[in-house]
């Protein structure tokens, strides 16, 4: 299964590129395409939108990062992804909006909402965060003791 994560905005060097890019190295159960868009116009919401899904698969399952999205904790979300991997979907695009959210396109398109908590995190943080999650579904998935409960 392919993992995809559109975002809105470049994650230049510094500590949030280096901890993505450690967990993504990290990934062995499951192909990880990363997309970074810059939209610079005001009120872009539906530009963003359109650059988010441009490199999405048609058979994508697509889920947007929203803040009112579907909160799990790591192991129903470890179990989530299992439960799609067994049911051979082949691609997961995981949309990350910038900062005024998502538009009602990528919320009309996505199967589900997925928020990472009730705090506002930066999107850029966002990103990182969702990588260390895939990474700890995985090493979950797998029975290693990265997760403690």
């Amino acid at each position: 299964m392919k993992l995809i994560i559109s975002a809105i905005g470049k994650l230049k060097s510094g500590p949030e590129k280096d901890l993505f890019d450690d967990y993504a190295k990290r990934l062995t159960r499951w192909k990880l395409d990363a997309f970074e868009h810059e939209v610079k116009q005001p009120n872009p919401k539906d530009l963003e939108g359109t650059k988010l899904i441009a490199p999405i698969p048609m058979n994508s399952l697509i889920i947007a990062l929203d803040e009112d999205g579907k909160q799990f904790t790591s192991r129903e979300f470890a179990g989530m992804l299992a439960q799609y991997e067994e049911q051979s979907v082949g691609a997961i695009s995981f949309l990350i909006g910038g900062a005024d959210g998502h538009s009602d396109m990528v919320k009309n398109i996505a199967a589900f909402r997925l928020s990472l908590g009730k705090l506002t995190l930066p999107h850029l943080l966002a990103r990182v965060v969702l990588m260390e999650q895939i990474y700890r579904a995985q090493q979950i998935l797998q029975g290693h003791p990265y997760h403690r409960d």
